[in-house]
């Protein structure tokens, strides 16, 4: 399993700033903190209508995928 760092990202729930990665699991991009335990699974949402879509990728060029993370709000037991 690959775990890429994700620069500049802020923690929902610590608040601290460049601890969030995010991996493959059962087909969906989860993030996670790496100091306060925090994770996050991608939501599939159809895209909004003020959103554009990406240009074409140049021949030469890597295509890159995007994954929208949708906060979501921690329940208690």
């Amino acid at each position: 399993m690959q775990k890429r760092f994700i620069a500049g990202a802020i923690c929902p729930k610590c608040k601290e700033e460049d601890k969030i990665f995010v991996f493959p699991e059962n087909n969906y991009s989860t993030a996670e903190c790496i100091r306060c335990g925090f994770t996050q699974q991608a939501v599939a949402e159809p895209p909004s209508d003020d959103v554009k879509p990406a240009k074409p990728v140049k021949k030469n060029e890597k295509s890159r995928k995007v994954v929208w993370l949708t906060p979501q709000t921690e329940t208690t037991k």
